[in-house]
């Protein structure tokens, strides 16, 4: 049975520490379900409608965040590139930036030294103590590294974005 599926209380003590209790996985494709791209040219992290949501069994669990982009396009201003930022919501509050170094988990994705355009995929991961049981809401944000051109993320109809938070025993 997968882990998903696991609901008994007295099941889930039993895990072993660093065990998955749950997984939420959100996937996002141009022009499938309203999703749409995001593009800026700002330096200020711009909000994409890629997120992810997941409520915690137990408060002491930590939650890794998963997140890989096809289509990281830079429009190829000298020395431009994409900024990615993680911002939680726990229990329906405002967005604010996850616990990082103001949010920020990829400084320079598609980076360009030249005024030609440039396409990349971008991941990364991040282990989150939001030590909540209320719903934690992951959404991924972009800004333009020296805001001289413009970034954004599905830079084709068909690049894939996929987010994941899965729920990490303790």
């Amino acid at each position: 049975m997968p882990l998903t599926k696991l609901n008994s209380a007295s099941v889930i003590d039993r895990l072993p520490v660093g065990s998955v209790i749950q997984t939420q996985v959100a996937q996002f494709q141009e022009g499938i379900g309203g999703h749409t791209r995001v593009e800026t040219s700002s330096q200020s992290p711009t909000a994409t409608n890629i997120s992810v949501t997941i409520t915690p069994k137990y408060s002491t669990s930590k939650l890794l965040v998963n997140f890989n982009a096809q289509g990281a396009f830079n429009s190829g201003a000298t020395g431009n590139a994409i900024e990615l930022y993680l911002y939680r919501s726990v229990g329906g509050a405002s967005f604010a930036v996850a616990d990082l170094d103001s949010g920020k988990v990829t400084n320079y994705g598609a980076y360009s030294n030249n005024t030609t355009a440039i396409i990349h995929g971008m991941a990364f991961s991040w282990l989150d103590n939001p030590a909540t049981t209320s719903a934690v809401i992951y959404k991924i944000y972009i800004a333009s590294a020296n805001g001289a051109g413009l970034v954004k993320f599905g830079a084709n109809t068909n690049d894939l974005k996929f987010i994941s938070a899965q729920e990490i025993k303790q």
